[in-house]
This record gives C-alpha cells, structure tokens and sequence, in this order.
C-alpha cells in the first residue's frame, strides 16, 4: 500500500527547518495563534453569502464597500475572537495591531474583487458573484513514485482558497500567511501546491465528495489548471504583498521537494522507515528561488510575459467608471474637430490612467495638447492631462479618480537581495504602469550621477530618502558609504549616528560645502593613483581581493548653496565639474537635488555633469524644459509623480513612499 503522507506534515518540518535555521522561536507561539484567527477569519468571510452582505449595505460605491466590510468583520468576526484569547494576547500590542492591518488589507481585497465582478457582471448581463470565483479549502490529492523508491508515496491536503481571475478562465491556488517566512520555505510550499494542482485529473467535479486529484465544490474540472495552472502566495507582512509562480518558475525546485518527500516517507534506498530528521531541508531550495526572490545578482529583476496571471493588480477604477471616462475623452476631441479613437485598452497605474489614441485622418498630434485645459475642465481635473508620443503611439495620461500609493512593502521583494561583500550600484527611482519598481545603475555611464528637482509638495525630499533607503537596504558599510549634505537640517536627521556615513552630515552654514566636495574629490584622486590600470576601483578591489565602499554623495537644496555668494558658488562648480568628469569609475557619484531648475541654478556645472534626470513636479514648463529638454513636469500630479530621464525621451513612474515611522526604523537601524 502507498505510504500516506499530510501536506501539513510537509509544512511542518519545513517550519522547523526554518526555526533551526533562523532561530526565531521566541515569538513563534503568538505567531501561530494570529495566524490561526486569521485563516479562520478569512474562510468565515468566503463561507458566508459575502456578495449579499456588501449589497446590504447602506451605501452604493466601492469605498463604502471597503469600509462596511471592515466594520461587520470587526463587529462580528475579529472582536469575539480577541475578547476570547485577550489573555495570551495582552501584552502583544505590536503583533495585534500588525494582525488587524492583515484584516483590514483583506476586506479590502474582497471588497475590490466583488466590486469588480459585480460591474462585469452588470457589463455582460451574466448572473456571476464573488463566490463563484473564489473557494476555500480545495482538497488535492498527489500520487507520485520516482525510479529507485521502494514504495509510492501519496500526498493528501487542503490547499486553502483557489480563485478564478475576474474576466479569465485561470484559477489559481492561494496559500495566506501572516507574517513573513524565508523565501526558501514559500518556494517550497509554493512548488507543492503547484505540483498537488497539476496531478489532478481532469474531469468533471460536482459538489459531492472530492474524487482523488480533484477540486471540490463543484469546480472548473482541472482541464483548466492544466493549461494555465499557477500558485500565488499572499502574504500579509502586514501590507498585502502578491507573488505569482508560473509553472516554468518552479520546474527547476520540484527535483528537491520530490527528494524531501521520499526522505519523509521513508521510501529512499537505504531509509528504514519514515522519520522528521531529514537533515538538511532548506538547503537544497536555495539558489532555485525565481524572480523577485533572485539571490546575488544585480541586473534588473525580469518583467512577466504577456502569458503571466495578474492574479490581484492594485484596486482599479470600476469598469463602468474607466468605460465612462474613456468616453469622455473621446467626446471632448470629438468637439473640436480633432479625429483619434482608442488604440487599445487603458492602462491603469497608480497615479494616472494611460489612454492610447490613433489619430484619424488629417489630424496632428500638435493639435491634442492646445486642448489640454479643455479637458482638464470637462473631464474636472486637478491637473491638464499629460500628453505625447510613446514608442510611436499617441498616449494621453489622466489622473486617476482613485489615486494610490505605492509603499516599500509592496515592491520590497523586487529589490537586489543584500549580500555580505558584494556592492549593490542601483538606486530606485519608481514603479512604472506594470508594476516594476525601476532602477539607475551608477555603474552605467549615463546614470553616474543624479539630478533631482521638483517644486515645494512634489514630493522631492522623499524621494531623495527613499533612495538613500534602497541603498541602505541593498549594501553593508563595507560597501557603501554616504556623504549628505543636508541645508535644511531636517532630511536626513535620523542618519547622524548611521555605521554609512563617510563622514558626519554636512550642514552648510556650520562648514563651506566647496571644501567637503574637495575632499571627495581628493579621495577620488587617491582612488585613481591605486587603480594600477584597471578601468574601475571595483575591478581593481577584485583583482586585490579587498572591499572599497562606493560613496554617493546627496545634496537635499543645490539652490541654497550657490545662493551663498559668488564665490562659493565658483568653488561649488569648480568641485562638480572634477567630479562629474570621472568620478564614476572611481566609485563616486553626485545624487544633487534642487527646487528651482531654473538657467541659473542648472546651466553650467550641473547641465553638463548630470546625464540622468528625475523631474518631480515643477512649478513653470520653463524648469521642465530645462531639466528634461521638453515641457511635462508641470502637469505632474507632485506627490511623487515624477519623470525619468536618461537616454531618450522621459518616462513616467510613481516614487515608492516610506512612511515616517518606517523610514525612521530604517535610518536609525542602517538597514532592513
């Protein structure tokens, strides 16, 4: 007889590989038990009628079904819950506060999700709910015997909710975990979901009893997952935070959870019987994690293909309201005389909505943006709409009725991993419309140096802290050090202790900038008197087998500093100018930030000694124009609306926000 193992037995000894590994085990009761009331919270939410709890209530938009959700599911799912084990949980403020932000991202979720059937359904007059799309504790079932075991092996379990993507036929299994594991242990889980979910049999499923390899509760038959089968991990940490894994992504981890399943079953040659002291678990996942998860290496994270499920994009604007907008727009060019229909679907970011036109015949694209006020006022508007040519398409971006931010939880897991003695050159500059958190590489020529501008509530100073914080999470003092320069004595505060700095943070008017920018450009010098003909600092480290830190110096006001007279100023440009020229491959870069990019702030030092751009909202299209060559900035959103430019024209993202109380934990600690 096959030898019988639990998916649970599975995760278990995984979790205790982990403890062993980490050992983390001091708050690992308290863990367990939010985690615990969090599944059960989740599959009482799926288990009752949801669509017809949100429809009962008093309100009739989105955001009040968002909030109506979080008020019944405290009111009747979470206070019991807690009332009831307030003793073991009474002394546990932070890991309760972090387990209701879980809930509340969940209602959210749900909320968005049946929302978004909802308008479908209404769109395509096809009766559909939330409940049809989503099922909680999905029996699988996989019978697998490798050549040389001793016995077949079947592996039963629950998987715990499978969805069907709104609008789609993909189904996906989701696995939810409050808190944060290793990657090695997800990917192990993942990879046995996914493996579960391939091995079962496609026929047809009613609601009765699961037959062996099926999905219960009257489900699509498996025909469908065989097809477009993928696992996506939902984590609460406690924002919520997506990753999808394709069947390719975990082809390369099946050979070591196939060899954990045949130690545990004791079926191996060689094993006497079926036991938990495995030896090394984890070991065997390293090295195989797939994409954000990539260990070592430095290049940009790959993008999904165009086949890749988007299992839970960011909340987006009701279908009726995008459909309603799209038509607007179409209806205000129609006005004037001006001929363009759509060229695709909108695109929906953050921040704005992309809208891609063809034009018509006998239009020009010079006649779009004379009209941009117009439609700022019919469409009402905070800002004119952002329009030029993209890859060769018209595009007109509009804010989004419903803007959203984008927190460093939510892209944490595409920054570079850091790793003991290896130097990380990239700094992030924000999300674009698919979701991917872009980088400069101070490595690349045309990204040595940084100029940064944006007008009082563009969201600059933020920005320049998310940067610092992006190299403080992907670097160690042994390979990074900093140099700030901080004239309104408030941007960087909580680094003055920091193990980063090259030297404590400068402060304009108790020492003259132009003297500390020469001594870096003296280090610079030093630098290249101990290349011995290597092009880099870091290739000539290599070959010497030691570590030099790159040093990035950032400047919060370039504008005060030259206003301190003629002078200063002339010594200011005298020290750019070295180190502009060719400090890049000394290790040093310029990362300088002004709220007036004005002709007489940029032109000279600056113009020529900062190839790479970052244009937040400007107060004049005479500032975007001189910053980026062309006009733009001023119709950002600010906030951290901002524009890129490096070689070829701008590109449009969102800044990654820290909130204050985060940002200040990471500062103070010098790193995540």
């Amino acid at each position: 007889m096959p030898v019988i193992l639990q998916v649970r037995d599975i995760r278990e000894e995984l979790y205790r590989a982990g403890d062993r590994t980490a050992g983390n085990g001091s708050a690992q009761g308290t863990t367990m038990l939010l985690g615990r009331l969090f599944h059960e919270v989740f599959a009482q939410l799926l288990e009752g009628d949801l669509d017809e709890a949100l429809a009962t209530l008093p309100t009739t938009d989105q955001t009040g079904w968002r909030h109506g959700l979080v008020h019944r599911t405290y009111e009747h799912l979470v206070e019991p819950r807690l009332w009831k084990q307030r003793e073991p949980l009474q002394s546990q403020t932070e890991p309760v506060l972090g387990f209701w932000t879980a809930i509340v991202e969940i209602c959210h979720w749900l909320a968005d999700l049946a929302w978004t059937v909802r308008e479908q359904a209404r769109q395509t007059g096809t009766p559909c709910r939330l409940t049809d799309l989503v099922a909680t504790e999905q029996s699988l079932c996989w019978e697998l015997r490798e050549p040389g075991w001793t016995d077949t092996v079947r592996l039963t379990g629950m998987t715990e909710a499978v969805l069907r993507i709104p609008g789609s036929q993909r189904w996906c299994a989701i696995e939810l975990k409050l808190g944060k594991t290793s990657p090695e242990i997800d990917l192990a889980q993942v990879c046995l979901y996914h493996e579960m979910l391939a091995a079962a049999e496609p026929e047809a499923v009613t609601n009765e009893a699961p037959a062996q390899g099926s999905v219960s509760h009257g489900r699509p038959a498996h025909h469908d997952l065989a097809d477009h089968s993928a696992v996506a991990l939902v984590s609460f940490h406690p924002q919520r935070h997506e990753q999808v894994f394709l069947a390719t992504d975990l082809a390369v981890a099946r050979q070591a959870l196939v060899n954990l399943i045949g130690r545990m079953a004791g079926v191996l040659p060689g094993e006497a019987a079926p036991g938990p002291s495995i030896g090394p678990i984890l070991g065997p996942f390293t090295g195989l994690l797939p994409g954000p998860f990539t260990g070592t290496s430095t290049e940009p994270h790959p993008r999904p293909s165009p086949e890749s499920p988007v299992l839970l994009p960011p909340p987006s604007p009701p279908p009726a309201e995008l459909s309603e907008l799209t038509k607007r727009l179409l209806r205000t060019f129609e006005e004037y005389e001006i001929k363009v229909t759509l060229d695709g679907q909108p695109i929906v970011g953050p921040t704005f909505i992309r809208f891609p036109l063809q034009l018509g015949a006998g239009a020009r694209f010079s006649a779009l943006p004379k009209r941009a006020q117009e439609i700022q006022v019919r469409l009402e508007l905070d800002a004119p709409p952002f329009m030029r040519i993209v890859d060769g398409h018209v595009v007109v971006d509009l804010q989004r009725p419903d803007r959203q931010s984008i927190t460093i939880e939510q892209v944490e897991s595409q920054f570079p991993r850091c790793e003991a003695g290896l130097a990380c050159s990239r700094v992030p500059i924000g999300v674009d419309l698919d979701g991917q958190l872009q980088f400069a590489d101070f490595q690349k020529p045309e990204h040595a140096h940084l100029l940064v501008a944006g007008t009082t509530g563009s969201g600059k100073s933020e920005w320049l802290r998310t940067a610092v914080a992006g190299l403080l999470m992907t670097n160690t003092p042994q390979t990074l050090r900093l140099l700030l320069i901080d004239p309104k004595r408030n941007a960087f505060h909580a680094l003055r202790e920091s193990p980063y700095l090259w030297r404590p943070i400068v402060y304009p008017d108790e020492q003259a900038v132009s003297v500390v920018l020469k001594e870096l450009a003296d280090e610079m010098d030093e630098r290249y008197r101990q290349l011995d003909g290597a092009d880099t600092f870091h290739q000539h480290a290599n070959r010497q087998g030691i570590t030099l830190p790159r040093i990035v110096c950032v400047c919060d006001e370039y504008a005060d500093l030259v206003a301190r007279g003629t002078k200063e100023r002339k010594a200011l440009e005298e020290q750019i100018f070295r180190l502009g020229a060719k400090a890049r491959a000394a290790g040093i870069h310029l990362v300088l930030a002004t709220q007036q990019p004005s002709r007489q702030i940029i032109k000279g030092a600056l113009d020529t000694n900062m190839p790479a751009r970052v244009a937040l909202k400007t107060a004049k299209r005479t500032e975007s124009t001189m910053l980026l060559e062309i006009g733009g900035a001023e119709n950002l959103l600010g906030h951290g609306d901002l524009l890129f430019k490096d070689v070829g024209e701008p590109r449009r993202m969102q800044a990654v926000y820290i909130p204050p109380e985060q940002r200040e934990r990471l500062f103070r600690g010098s790193g995540m």
